[in-house]
């Protein structure tokens, strides 16, 4: 009897062995592939957004370039509102043109080394002062 039972355990134990191989497979290699997706998740973003930001600095210095002649030409006729105007969008113009310099430059790369969190100071907090920042003073007549 003792015959019978030992290729039965014997394989018992075999089973055991590599299900629990398995187990240890899967769990080591189920996080290492989760990580592997993760840095390639962020690599691809990173690239999209250079290349976003990059064809949007190009087109933002075109398009500031096409407002100095409006602005200049609408200075020679006097139409101040409309220099005014146009000078108001080439002002919005470069701030656009600073957003994604500083993304590409600092933005893109924090991120991509997973450091938003030392960037979101200058990425949300100054940004929303300055848009909640009082508009210029008017002066006060003397009286």
């Amino acid at each position: 009897m003792s015959f019978t039972v030992a290729p039965l355990l014997i394989i018992l134990g075999v089973v055991v062995v590599v299900a629990t191989g398995i187990a240890l497979i899967i769990a080591v290699i189920g996080p290492v592939f989760r990580g592997i997706g993760w840095v390639i998740a962020r690599v691809f973003v990173f690239i999209g957004g250079m290349i976003r930001d990059v064809l949007r600095l190009v087109g933002g210095l075109i398009t500031s370039l096409v407002y100095v002649p409006l602005i200049a030409s609408n200075v020679l006729i006097g139409r101040w509102s409309a220099a005014s105007h146009y000078g108001r969008s080439m002002q919005a113009e470069f701030g656009a043109i600073g957003g994604c310099l500083y993304r590409v430059l600092i933005g893109h790369w924090a991120r991509l080394l997973a450091l938003s969190d030392l960037t979101a100071g200058f990425e949300r907090r100054i940004p929303e002062a300055v848009l909640a920042a009082p508009a210029a003073d008017t002066p006060r007549g003397r009286g």
